[in-house]
C-alpha cells in the first residue's frame, strides 16, 4: 500500500474508536453553545494534549473575549465531566501494522481534531456566532472548527503575526525521492550517531543494512538533513560520502547561516555534492563505498 493509503486505513480506526463518543460530545458542546457567556465573550477555546489520547477524554476548553483576553471568571474546564478510562486505545496507536509506515500519533491528531470539528458542527456550532478552535496543547496553531483550516489561533483575533526579520529564503519544492523512515530496530543507534556524531557507528549501520536516506524522526527530514540541522559537519561530510542524497539540506544550512548558526564550509561542502551529485553517481558512490567497507570488516552487504 501507499502512504496514502495506510493514512487513510488507519484514519477509519481512529474514527471507529472514537464513534461511541460522538453523541456525548455533541450534547456536551451544544449545552455549551447554548450558555450565556456575556456580551463581551468572543471565542470558545478548546485545547487537547496529542499525548493523552489514551487518557480520559483530553479536551477542555475556556472563553476568551476580542481582544484575547481570558474570561477569569470561567477556569479551565472539561468538556466532559465522565471518567471516560480511553479516548484511543494505545495498542492502535502503536500498532505495528502502521508505525513504520505513518507517524501514527500526528495522524491520530489530526483525525481526533477533524472528529471534533464534526461534533461541534452537529451541535450547531456553525451558528453559534462565536469563534472557536482546537489546538494541540501549547501550540500556536489550531484547527477552526467554523471552516476546517489550520490557522495560527492569533490571527482568528485579528492579531497581525510579527515580520520575519531572518531573509526571505523560499523553501523549495519536494523532490521525488520517497523517503521512509528508519525501522525502529534501528531508532537507538540512529539517535546516538547523530547526538554523538559518531562515523563509526555509521559504518556500523551500513553494514547491518541501514540506507542512509532513511528519515530518522520524521518523514520529510532525512538523515542528512537532521545532520545538518545539529550542526555535525564531519557527520555531514561522511554521510555525503557514503551516497546521502542532498535534498533539502542546502537550504536548511543556508537558512541557519541566516540565523548566524552554521558555518559556510558546511555550506560549500553541501553545494560541492549537489553540484556533482547526479542519480548515477550515487548508485556509484554508495555502491563502491560498501564494497570498501565489505572487504574491510568481512561482511557481505545486506540487500
Amino acid at each position: 500500500m501507499t502512504k496514502q493509503e495506510f493514512t487513510t486505513q488507519y484514519e477509519a480506526l481512529v474514527r471507529a474508536e472514537l464513534a461511541p463518543l460522538t453523541q456525548r460530545v455533541t450534547d456536551a458542546l451544544k449545552a455549551l453553545i447554548q450558555t450565556d457567556f456575556g456580551p463581551d465573550a468572543f471565542a470558545l477555546h478548546f485545547e487537547a494534549s496529542s499525548m493523552e489520547l489514551t487518557d480520559s477524554f483530553p479536551v477542555c476548553w475556556f472563553v476568551f473575549d476580542k481582544d484575547h483576553n481570558l474570561r477569569d471568571d470561567i477556569l479551565e474546564c472539561e468538556l466532559l465531566n465522565e471518567d471516560i478510562p480511553c479516548t484511543i486505545s494505545y495498542d492502535l496507536l502503536e500498532s505495528e501494522a502502521y508505525v513504520d509506515e505513518i507517524l501514527t500519533w500526528d495522524v491520530a491528531f489530526d483525525t481526533f481534531q477533524n472528529w471534533f470539528a464534526d461534533c461541534w458542527s452537529e451541535a450547531g456550532g456553525l451558528n453559534s456566532g462565536y469563534v472557536a478552535y482546537i489546538q494541540n496543547h501549547d501550540s500556536g496553531w489550531g484547527l477552526d472548527l467554523n471552516t476546517r483550516k489550520e490557522c495560527e489561533t492569533d490571527s482568528l483575533f485579528g492579531i497581525e503575526p510579527e515580520p520575519d526579520p531572518l531573509p526571505k529564503i523560499p523553501w523549495p519544492k519536494k523532490d521525488e525521492i520517497t523517503r521512509r523512515m528508519t525501522p525502529r530496530r534501528y531508532d537507538e543507534r540512529v539517535s546516538k550517531m547523530l547526538n554523538d556524531g559518531d562515523i563509526a557507528l555509521l559504518d556500523e549501520l551500513i553494514a547491518d543494512g541501514w540506507d542512509v536516506n532513511y528519515a530518522p524522526f520524521r518523514d520529510d527530514i532525512s538523515t542528512l538533513e537532521q545532520a545538518v540541522m545539529w550542526k555535525r559537519i564531519e557527520l555531514v561530510r561522511a554521510l555525503l560520502e557514503r551516497g546521502a542524497e542532498v535534498g533539502i539540506a542546502l537550504y536548511i544550512a543556508e537558512r541557519d547561516h541566516a540565523r548566524g548558526s552554521v558555518s559556510s564550509e558546511l555550506i560549500e561542502l553541501l553545494k560541492g555534492y549537489q553540484t556533482n551529485q547526479s542519480e548515477e553517481s550515487i548508485v556509484v558512490v554508495h555502491t563502491s563505498w560498501l564494497q570498501k567497507l565489505a572487504a574491510k570488516i568481512g561482511f557481505g552487504h545486506k540487500q
